[in-house]
Protein backbone atom coordinates (compact mmCIF):
# COMPACT_ATOMS: atom_id res chain seq x y z
CA UNK A 1 0.00 0.00 0.00
CA UNK A 2 2.71 2.49 0.92
CA UNK A 3 4.80 1.73 -2.19
CA UNK A 4 1.83 2.45 -4.46
CA UNK A 5 1.21 5.71 -2.62
CA UNK A 6 4.91 6.60 -2.95
CA UNK A 7 4.83 5.81 -6.68
CA UNK A 8 1.72 7.97 -7.07
CA UNK A 9 3.40 10.89 -5.27
CA UNK A 10 6.50 10.48 -7.42
CA UNK A 11 4.40 10.52 -10.59
CA UNK A 12 2.56 13.65 -9.42
CA UNK A 13 5.89 15.32 -8.66
CA UNK A 14 7.26 14.42 -12.10
CA UNK A 15 4.10 15.72 -13.76
CA UNK A 16 4.32 18.98 -11.79
CA UNK A 17 7.96 19.42 -12.85
CA UNK A 18 7.11 18.73 -16.51
CA UNK A 19 4.29 21.30 -16.38
CA UNK A 20 6.52 23.86 -14.71
CA UNK A 21 9.29 23.36 -17.30
CA UNK A 22 6.75 23.71 -20.11
CA UNK A 23 5.41 26.92 -18.57
CA UNK A 24 8.95 28.32 -18.24
CA UNK A 25 9.73 27.44 -21.87
CA UNK A 26 6.51 29.11 -23.00
CA UNK A 27 7.29 32.19 -20.94
CA UNK A 28 10.83 32.40 -22.38
CA UNK A 29 9.47 32.08 -25.91
CA UNK A 30 6.87 34.76 -25.19
CA UNK A 31 9.53 37.12 -23.77
CA UNK A 32 11.81 36.49 -26.76
CA UNK A 33 8.98 37.28 -29.17
CA UNK A 34 8.00 40.40 -27.24
CA UNK A 35 11.58 41.74 -27.03
CA UNK A 36 12.05 44.95 -29.01
CA UNK A 37 13.94 44.49 -32.26
CA UNK A 38 15.86 47.78 -32.20
CA UNK A 39 17.58 49.17 -29.14
CA UNK A 40 15.60 51.88 -27.49
CA UNK A 41 16.86 54.63 -25.24
CA UNK A 42 17.14 53.50 -21.65
CA UNK A 43 14.58 54.99 -19.34
CA UNK A 44 15.72 57.39 -16.67
CA UNK A 45 15.93 55.66 -13.30
CA UNK A 46 13.11 56.42 -10.92
CA UNK A 47 13.74 56.58 -7.21
CA UNK A 48 11.28 55.93 -4.46
CA UNK A 49 11.57 57.32 -0.96
CA UNK A 50 13.20 54.13 0.23
CA UNK A 51 15.95 54.36 -2.44
CA UNK A 52 17.36 57.48 -0.80
CA UNK A 53 18.35 55.36 2.19
CA UNK A 54 20.00 52.65 0.06
CA UNK A 55 23.59 53.71 0.67
CA UNK A 56 26.53 51.45 -0.07
CA UNK A 57 28.49 52.00 3.14
CA UNK A 58 31.62 50.32 1.80
CA UNK A 59 31.73 52.66 -1.18
CA UNK A 60 31.81 55.98 0.66
CA UNK A 61 34.86 58.07 -0.17
CA UNK A 62 37.13 57.45 2.88
CA UNK A 63 36.63 53.69 2.85
CA UNK A 64 37.03 53.52 -0.93
CA UNK A 65 40.34 55.43 -0.71
CA UNK A 66 41.49 53.23 2.18
CA UNK A 67 40.80 50.08 0.14
CA UNK A 68 42.65 51.52 -2.87
CA UNK A 69 45.65 52.33 -0.66
CA UNK A 70 45.48 48.87 0.91
CA UNK A 71 45.56 47.27 -2.54
CA UNK A 72 48.47 49.49 -3.61
CA UNK A 73 50.68 49.24 -0.49
CA UNK A 74 49.25 46.78 2.08
CA UNK A 75 52.07 46.85 4.68
CA UNK A 76 52.13 50.60 5.12
CA UNK A 77 48.35 50.75 5.07
CA UNK A 78 47.95 48.18 7.86
CA UNK A 79 50.75 49.71 9.97
CA UNK A 80 49.24 53.20 9.68
CA UNK A 81 45.75 51.83 10.31
CA UNK A 82 46.92 50.02 13.45
CA UNK A 83 48.71 53.16 14.75
CA UNK A 84 45.61 55.31 14.25
CA UNK A 85 43.42 52.62 15.82
CA UNK A 86 45.72 52.27 18.87
CA UNK A 87 45.80 56.05 19.38
CA UNK A 88 42.02 56.20 19.16
CA UNK A 89 41.70 53.27 21.55
CA UNK A 90 43.90 55.06 24.11
CA UNK A 91 41.85 58.26 23.78
CA UNK A 92 38.58 56.42 24.24
CA UNK A 93 39.92 54.43 27.22
CA UNK A 94 40.85 57.70 28.92
CA UNK A 95 37.34 59.01 28.17
CA UNK A 96 35.76 55.84 29.62
CA UNK A 97 34.45 54.47 26.30
CA UNK A 98 37.21 51.98 25.48
CA UNK A 99 34.89 48.96 25.09
CA UNK A 100 32.53 50.94 22.82
CA UNK A 101 35.43 51.93 20.58
CA UNK A 102 36.71 48.34 20.54
CA UNK A 103 33.30 46.89 19.62
CA UNK A 104 32.82 49.51 16.91
CA UNK A 105 36.31 48.63 15.61
CA UNK A 106 35.36 44.96 15.39
CA UNK A 107 32.20 45.86 13.49
CA UNK A 108 34.17 48.03 11.05
CA UNK A 109 36.75 45.27 10.57
CA UNK A 110 33.94 42.87 9.66
CA UNK A 111 32.47 45.28 7.11
CA UNK A 112 35.84 46.11 5.57
CA UNK A 113 36.69 42.44 5.08
CA UNK A 114 33.43 41.43 3.44
CA UNK A 115 34.95 41.71 -0.03
CA UNK A 116 33.08 41.88 -3.28
CA UNK A 117 32.44 39.61 -6.21
CA UNK A 118 33.96 40.25 -9.60
CA UNK A 119 31.73 41.01 -12.58
CA UNK A 120 30.04 37.81 -13.72
CA UNK A 121 31.07 35.81 -10.65
CA UNK A 122 28.21 33.81 -9.16
CA UNK A 123 27.19 33.86 -5.51
CA UNK A 124 27.17 30.70 -3.40
CA UNK A 125 23.52 31.50 -2.65
CA UNK A 126 21.42 30.93 -5.75
CA UNK A 127 18.81 33.54 -4.77
CA UNK A 128 21.41 36.28 -5.38
CA UNK A 129 22.31 35.00 -8.87
CA UNK A 130 20.51 36.09 -12.06
CA UNK A 131 17.53 33.78 -12.69
CA UNK A 132 18.40 32.01 -9.40
CA UNK A 133 21.03 29.91 -11.17
CA UNK A 134 22.73 27.28 -9.06
CA UNK A 135 26.44 26.62 -8.82
CA UNK A 136 27.80 23.55 -10.54
CA UNK A 137 27.59 20.58 -8.16
CA UNK A 138 25.26 22.30 -5.70
CA UNK A 139 23.03 19.94 -3.71
CA UNK A 140 19.33 20.57 -4.35
CA UNK A 141 16.11 19.12 -3.03
CA UNK A 142 15.76 17.08 -6.23
CA UNK A 143 19.15 15.47 -5.61
CA UNK A 144 18.20 14.81 -2.00
CA UNK A 145 14.89 13.21 -3.01
CA UNK A 146 16.62 11.06 -5.62
CA UNK A 147 19.28 9.89 -3.18
CA UNK A 148 16.83 9.19 -0.35
CA UNK A 149 14.43 7.29 -2.61
CA UNK A 150 17.31 5.48 -4.31
CA UNK A 151 16.16 6.38 -7.80
CA UNK A 152 18.34 6.04 -10.86
CA UNK A 153 19.96 9.22 -12.15
CA UNK A 154 18.03 10.75 -15.04
CA UNK A 155 20.70 13.25 -16.12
Amino acid sequence: MSTSRLNKVQEQLQEFRRRREAELEAQKAKEAAAAPKEPSQPEAPTFSRVDYFAIDVLNIYPLRKWREWCNFDPWRCWIATFCFWAAGQMLFISAGFGIVYFMFSLLMAMFLNLGSRKEGEMSAYSVFNPNCERLLGQMTSEHFERDMMMQAKTN
